[in-house]
Parts: C-alpha cells; sequence; structure tokens
C-alpha cells in the first residue's frame, strides 16, 4: 500500500488519468468505485462566497500594466488595442469559471450550477465595485454586461426554476 500511494503522488495528471481510465475498462468493480469517486469530488456543495472570492482575486490579478505590455505592436507587424488587451485578458480569468459553471449545466445539475452561478455573480459585482478604474474603464461595461448575459442565459435554461431565478435577480440587485 505504502509503494501505491508513493507512485501516485510522483505521476502527472495525464498518467492518473490513464490509470483511471484503465483500471475502468479492466474492471466493473473499479468503474463504478471511480464513478462514485468522481460524483463525490464534482458535485460536492458549492460554497458561493469561496467562488465569489476566488473569482474576484483572479480578476484582481489583472494589471493596467499588464495590459500595456502586452497591448501595441506585435511581432508580426499586427497592433492589438489596449481595450482589446484587456477584455483578452478578463476572457482569460473568466474560462475556468465559465467551463464549471457549463459543466455543471451539461450533467443536469441545476442546484449546484445556480449557486456556482451566484458565486460568479458576487465575483463579478464585488470586482466592479472595488476594482482597479482603469482596467474597468479599458472594459467598458463588459464586467456587468457579462453578469447579465449569464442570469438571461441561465432563465432561458432553466425558466421554471422561479425561486433560484428570482434569487439571482435579488443578487444582482443587492451586488
Amino acid at each position: 500500500m505504502k509503494e501505491a500511494k508513493e507512485i501516485i503522488n510522483v505521476l502527472d495528471s495525464n498518467q492518473a488519468f490513464q490509470v483511471l481510465r484503465n483500471l475502468a475498462t479492466k474492471d466493473a468493480k473499479f468503474a463504478s468505485a471511480i464513478l462514485k469517486e468522481a460524483k463525490e469530488i464534482l458535485y460536492a456543495d458549492v460554497v458561493i462566497e469561496e467562488v465569489g472570492e476566488d473569482l474576484f482575486y483572479a480578476l484582481s490579478n489583472l494589471t493596467i500594466e499588464e495590459c500595456y505590455s502586452r497591448a501595441g505592436k506585435q511581432r508580426d507587424g499586427s497592433y492589438c488595442d489596449i481595450g482589446d488587451t484587456a477584455y483578452e485578458m478578463f476572457e482569460v480569468a473568466m474560462e475556468d469559471y465559465l467551463t464549471q459553471l457549463k459543466k455543471y449545466h451539461d450533467a443536469a445539475k441545476p442546484l449546484l450550477a445556480g449557486e456556482y452561478l451566484k458565486g460568479i455573480l458576487i465575483g463579478l459585482y464585488k470586482y466592479d465595485l472595488l476594482q482597479n478604474k482603469e482596467i474597468d474603464d479599458l472594459l467598458d461595461d463588459n464586467i456587468v454586461d457579462l453578469a447579465q448575459y449569464l442570469i438571461i442565459k441561465w432563465k432561458n435554461h432553466y425558466p421554471i426554476d422561479e425561486e433560484l431565478n428570482k434569487s439571482l435577480i435579488k443578487l444582482a440587485k443587492e451586488s
């Protein structure tokens, strides 16, 4: 058992994934155990405040200096606008959060998706209120627009969940 733990600790993520895949295809008991563990990890309760804080800090790492260093004339001779650069950096910071939200949606877990969305909205609104106005000026209204877009998209996916829809709208108004 000690040797197994030592080997597992040195595997990279691709190697660990390959081991899991091999075990799942070779033995139905392993496949069932892997599925159970994966569901427990994937569908653990979402802590709204943690999602919001994590997103806030991810967005807070965007700096005007980095925008300026990435903007301007590029090596290939093209030109990258400072506003476009800021928006690209914003998109990259948001990518993991939007991907996770989609995973909950695709897995038909509307309650987890709703909680995760609330965390995203809190992070967006907190950033919009408290952070660097130079970056905000470059992003125009993209932060608020994204929050509104996510709420509208949510309502289109889950129109019958009025209680959750109302809580999202209330959260947006309070933030």
